[in-house]
């Protein structure tokens, strides 16, 4: 009972999947936008719907204000999100960042020394 229940519930998915594709696939933009790295058919047609028109943004970081994105991110805020992550995924094997080493903040620094006393 339960293997068909899978079975049936795998079989939706995989056309509700086929079906995004295909409507991906179909617009301009959708296509386009999935030629990015991480970028896939939800994604793609989640930005085609809910995002203005990409003529409304000069820049790139324009556009990533608008998704609520800043370059600017304060080492409390990773600390929060990777505290509110953990327990639903794990910890990460690695954390990367695109400072030099020597500006990992104590917050972060603290946070980790914390996950590996709590494995330990």
């Amino acid at each position: 009972m339960l293997l068909e229940q899978f079975a049936h519930l795998t079989g939706k998915i995989m056309a509700l999947s086929a079906r995004i594709a295909e409507m991906s696939n179909a617009a301009e933009t959708p296509r386009r936008l999935q030629t990015m790295p991480g970028v896939g058919p939800i994604t793609a047609l989640a930005v085609e719907t809910f995002a203005p028109p990409m003529e409304q943004f000069r820049r790139e970081r324009d556009f990533a204000a608008w998704l609520g994105l800043d370059s600017r991110i304060r080492s409390s805020r990773v600390v929060e999100v990777l505290s509110r992550l953990v327990p639903e995924r794990d910890a990460p094997l690695t954390l990367r960042s695109d400072n030099e080493p020597d500006l990992v903040s104590r917050a972060l620094l603290a946070w980790i020394f914390d996950q590996i006393l709590r494995r330990r």
